[in-house]
């Protein structure tokens, strides 16, 4: 009777305990001691990727005990950490926490994922299931896809990025190709890993050579994505090309500054082209003026010649010779008049002969051949030229000389005439003054051989220095000649200098401007890299996602949330040994229900 009363009053305290647990778990202020919830959310599906059943380990950061109320649509929860009883009510879970950490387990009613996973097998080129697939030999393909599911949140797709893991034993598949999977060894196995970018479907194949084919799992992790390096800093990239942008930014004053002076260069070789056509005009007229100039000359010259082998010739220097002879005959033949009448008139036929030989060599002079208002222009266009000014000096002083003997001759004619009639008349009037003819004949002779001594010793100078004179004249319009002829050469390479200097600087004013150009685009190059690098980026740029729950968008404060799928392994079906009989530990409440029993 005492036990009884004893167990009774045991049973009482522990119901009022109890009820007061229960009491402060109703009345506490829910989620008052949550900092932070994490969910991981393990999925296991079938060999080809169908979901069978979600499991969500809920992970509460507590800043110390209280009411923990989350949300989900699970069939079953667990408590992980503690023996507190929890609730699970219309999508609602309640359950006392305590500690820094909470665990619980929500196994979902049903469930989806963010993604549509899909495995398909084939053997030797044919589709095959996975269980017949087991144990096979021959050329094995896997291909596995994944998609976006539409139907629930959006976030995971476009935030996480997925492991894809692949596991082959290299005893059973050899010969493993995977385009676009890395691997790696772990023992005897080959792990194969791929990777799907967030927003990005995927598809990725395998093949091997397999004998009695068996495979574990593919297991599939999604976590938000977050670059695992650092991007170069973009201010070093831009300072790198600072130097790039000086220097093209000098390159292209460097190439205006080639330009300018191109073009400058070009201009004073075009004036200098100008120039020298004036200079090219000045010696063809020098020229053609000259050679007019060496004709005369050479007329001069012949005429001046043809005077002193006239003079030569005509037996004027026989004349004083003869004059005297007479003078004698007239002292030895005084008595005979007509022997001196008669040696006069011989005389008087000479000297007539040799005088008109005379005048006609001096009539065949030609007269002024060079208009002399031609020549002082062509000193005036070119007044620093003195050889040409003592060319035209000697020419004026010769001809002027060739000229006063011309003159002299033409003006002593009427003397030689009276000279010829004094002859003729001496000869019709020698009676009577013997003593007169004597002494005018031989003054006469006296006269006559002074006077043709000198006029034949000028007349011979003359010839000499003109023939000097025209030979320096001939080497001076030759030289002129040829330096016409040779200064087109020089013209023409001027000419050829200036259109290549223009095309040299219309190259240059082209590339200038390419330069200008160069340099406006290069100068943006910092910018541009960084707005490249930040469009490519963007998508990857998942630093400012915030997590959200899987289970229940009435879940708040979530820090991380993941997901780790396991597919069904592919083996062979062994024979089932005899299970053991399992002796189960009794738990605290088993234990705790036997001291009432």
């Amino acid at each position: 009777m005492k036990k009884r009363i004893t167990k009774s009053i045991m049973a009482l305290l522990l119901t009022i305990v109890f009820l007061l647990s229960t009491a402060g778990v109703a009345f506490a202020s829910p989620n008052a001691n949550v900092v932070s919830k994490e969910e991981v959310v393990y999925v296991n599906t079938s060999a080809t990727g169908g979901v069978k059943d979600i499991y969500v380990v809920n992970i509460f950061n507590l800043a110390g005990d209280g009411t923990i109320e989350d949300y989900g649509q699970y069939a079953e929860v667990k408590n992980l950490s503690t023996t507190a009883e929890m609730t699970n009510q219309d999508g609602k879970v309640m359950v006392e926490g305590t500690g820094e950490r909470f665990y619980y387990q929500g196994n979902m009613q049903e469930g989806q994922l963010p993604w549509n996973i899909a495995v398909a097998y084939y053997l030797n080129g044919n589709e095959i299931s996975a269980d017949k697939l087991a144990g096979s030999d021959g050329k094995v393909d896997l291909v596995i896809s994944t998609t976006q599911n539409t139907n629930i949140n959006s976030t995971f797709f476009n935030n996480y990025v997925l492991q894809i893991s692949v596991t082959l034993d290299t005893d059973l598949c050899r010969n493993i190709v995977a385009p676009d999977g890395m691997f790696a060894n772990a023992g005897k196995n080959k792990l194969i890993t791929f990777t799907a970018l967030p927003e990005k479907n995927a598809k990725y194949t395998i093949s091997m050579d397999a004998v009695n084919f068996e495979m574990e799992g593919i297991q599939i992790a999604a976590v938000p994505f977050s670059m695992g390096f650092d991007l170069p800093d973009t201010n070093a990239i831009a300072s790198e090309f600072d130097a790039l942008i000086n220097g093209v930014g000098q390159l292209s004053d460097g190439v205006g500054r080639l330009s300018d002076g191109t073009n400058e260069l070009a201009k004073g070789i075009l004036e200098a082209k100008n120039g020298s056509d004036l200079i090219q005009t000045g010696l063809n007229t020098l020229s053609g003026d000259g050679n007019l100039l060496l004709q005369g000359s050479t007329s001069i010259l012949n005429g001046i010649v043809a005077i002193n082998q006239s003079f030569q010739n005509s037996g004027l220097g026989d004349l004083p010779a003869a004059l005297h002879g007479i003078a004698n005959t007239l002292d030895m033949d005084k008595a005979d008049g007509v022997g001196v009448a008669a040696d006069l008139m011989t005389l008087y036929g000479q000297f007539e002969a040799a005088y008109t030989t005379l005048t006609q060599s001096i009539s065949g002079i030609p007269g002024q051949t060079v208009n002399e208002e031609k020549l002082d222009a062509l000193l005036a266009q070119y007044p620093d030229n003195t050889t040409l000014a003592d060319l035209v000096a000697n020419y004026k002083e010769t001809h002027g000389a060739v000229t006063a003997i011309k003159g002299n001759l033409e003006t002593n004619q009427a003397a030689f005439n009276a000279l010829l009639n004094g002859l003729r008349t001496a000869a019709y009037t020698l009676s009577g003054a013997e003593q007169s003819i004597d002494t005018l004949l031989r003054g006469l002779a006296t006269d006559v051989e002074k006077g043709l001594s000198a006029f034949g010793a000028g007349l011979g100078g003359l010839e000499t220095e003109y023939r000097t004179f025209h030979g320096y004249l001939e080497a001076y319009i030759g030289g002129v000649t040829q330096i016409a002829n040779e200064y087109g050469a020089f013209g023409e390479g001027l000419g050829n200098m200036s259109t290549g200097l223009g095309e040299l600087y219309t190259g240059a004013s082209k590339i200038n401007s390419g330069m200008q150009q160069l340099y406006s685009e290069t100068k943006d190059i910092p910018k541009q890299v960084q707005d490249r690098i930040d469009e490519y980026m963007a998508p990857y740029d998942k630093s400012d996602y915030k997590p959200v729950s899987f289970v229940s968008d009435k879940n708040k404060n979530i820090s991380s949330v993941q997901f780790v799928i396991k597919t069904e392994k592919i083996e062979k079906e062994e024979p089932e040994k005899p299970q053991e009989a399992v002796t189960e530990t009794p738990s605290f409440w088993t234990k705790l229900q036997d001291l009432f029993q």
